[in-house]
């Protein structure tokens, strides 16, 4: 089968949609439905793209740990990024096939982000004094 962001579109569930929040509806899962069929169409399995938005959560969130804007920015656009891979690998899981433990593996992805983000930026935050990676003079 051929897989098309239209098949993802239209096998979105209403109550899923409902409960997205604004930037989803608008940004994140509209996206998604390209990437899911470019995945799809190539075999790239939902707990494939799972792990690897567990390795950007990671990185993203490392990013923070440095008193530098430009990683920072970088660290805020991984974060995106794992946005639109977190409405991929769903899709994947509900449209193409489930995966065996693919719900943990989908909890483990949102778990590390949510887990590691609010330490990163608290230390982020700590270390530039809240200056976005630059010391305020005084």
């Amino acid at each position: 089968m051929h897989y098309t962001p239209q098949y993802f579109r239209d096998n979105l569930p209403a109550w899923k949609y409902r409960k997205d929040f604004i930037l989803t509806k608008i940004f994140y899962r509209p996206v998604s439905f390209y990437i899911s069929a470019f995945c799809a169409n190539h075999g790239i399995q939902a707990n494939s793209v799972s792990v690897f938005s567990s390795f950007v959560a990671v990185l993203a969130c490392s990013m923070f740990l440095f008193a530098r804007y430009e990683l920072n920015i970088l660290g805020a656009v991984l974060v995106s990024v794992w946005g639109l891979l977190d409405c991929t690998d769903g899709n994947l899981a509900r449209c193409v096939r489930p995966q065996p433990f693919g719900e943990f593996v989908d909890a483990e992805s949102s778990y590390s982000l949510v887990c590691f983000l609010g330490v990163s930026l608290g230390i982020s935050v700590y270390f530039t004094q809240g200056g976005g990676g630059t010391r305020f003079a005084g």
